[in-house]
C-alpha cells in the first residue's frame, strides 16, 4: 500500500519542489541556469508520457548531480509546458562552464534537443512566479509522486481499484455536511472518528474510498475536488492511499 501525506493549477503545468521552499533566496546564489528540453512523445496536453518518464527522470539526476557537484549548484525544481521542460539551477558565478557541463550530460541523450541560458536573479523570483506552487497546484504534485511511485513498481495505473481517502475536520457538523456532499458520488464510508484527546485542530476524521484509476489524469479529477470541498468545509485533505495492482 502507497499513502500520501498531507504535507487550481493548470492541467497541463508539472511542479517539482524540494526543501528549497523553506529557505529561499539564498544570498549566494544569485544567478539562475535555465535548461530547456524538448520532451519526444508529448500527450495532447504537452505532457510526458508514462513510457518516457523514467528517462526524463535519469536526465534530471543527471544534470543535478552534475550542476551540484561542479558547480555547487541549487535545483529548486523544474516546470513541463507544452512539451518542454525547463529545470532551473541557482548558482554563484555565471561563468561560461555551466554550459559545457550541461552540453556533456545531454550528450549521453542524443534523442533530445536543448538550450540553456543564465540570467541574474538575486530575489529568485523567477522561483517564486514560476515554481512556488499555490495549494491546488502542490496537492497535484504530490498525488504525481504517488503515482510515480506505483509506476516504478509495475502498477496498471488505469485499472481501477479502491482508493481511500482521509479528510480532517473543526467540527464534527463540518464532517457531516463534507460527507453528505460526497455519499453521492459513490464513495463508501469507512470510518468516522474523533480523537478527543488530540489537541490538534482537526480533530474529526472520515475515512472514505471508491474504486478509481490511478494514473495522472484520473487521480487528480478524484482527488482535487475531494480537496477543494474539504477547504469550503473548515477541513484538511490528508491523502490517499491504493493498492498495487499489476495485472490487467
Amino acid at each position: 500500500m502507497i499513502r500520501k501525506n498531507k504535507e487550481s493549477g493548470k492541467s497541463n503545468y508539472e511542479f517539482m519542489l524540494d526543501s528549497t521552499t523553506t529557505i529561499a533566496p539564498i544570498p549566494d546564489k544569485p544567478n539562475l541556469v535555465l535548461l530547456r528540453i524538448n520532451i519526444r512523445q508529448p500527450n495532447e496536453k504537452g505532457m510526458p508520457t508514462n513510457q518516457e518518464a523514467d528517462v526524463l527522470d535519469e536526465i534530471e539526476n543527471a544534470l543535478v548531480a552534475a550542476m551540484e557537484s561542479q558547480f555547487g549548484g541549487v535545483y529548486p525544481g523544474r516546470v513541463t509546458v507544452e512539451g518542454e521542460r525547463w529545470f532551473h539551477f541557482y548558482i554563484s558565478t555565471p561563468t561560461a562552464g555551466y554550459e559545457q557541463t550541461l552540453a556533456e550530460v545531454m550528450a549521453n541523450y542524443p534523442d533530445y534537443t536543448f538550450a540553456c541560458r543564465v540570467a541574474e536573479d538575486p530575489e529568485w523570483k523567477n522561483y517564486f512566479k514560476f515554481l512556488f506552487p499555490d495549494p491546488a497546484q502542490l496537492q497535484s504534485m504530490l498525488n504525481r509522486r504517488v503515482v510515480h511511485e506505483l509506476m516504478k513498481q509495475g502498477d496498471q495505473l488505469t485499472v481501477p481499484r479502491p482508493v481511500a481517502h482521509w479528510i480532517y475536520f473543526k467540527t464534527q457538523k463540518d464532517r457531516e455536511a463534507y460527507w453528505n456532499v460526497v455519499k453521492p458520488k459513490g464513495f463508501e464510508l469507512v470510518d468516522m472518528t474523533t480523537d478527543e484527546e488530540n489537541s490538534s485542530e482537526y480533530p474529526h476524521s472520515l475515512w472514505i474510498t471508491r474504486n478509481d484509476k490511478v494514473d495522472y489524469e484520473s487521480i487528480d479529477e478524484c482527488v482535487l475536488p475531494l480537496w477543494a470541498l474539504a477547504d469550503e468545509h473548515n477541513g484538511n485533505y490528508d491523502g490517499w492511499e491504493a493498492g498495487l495492482t499489476q495485472e490487467a
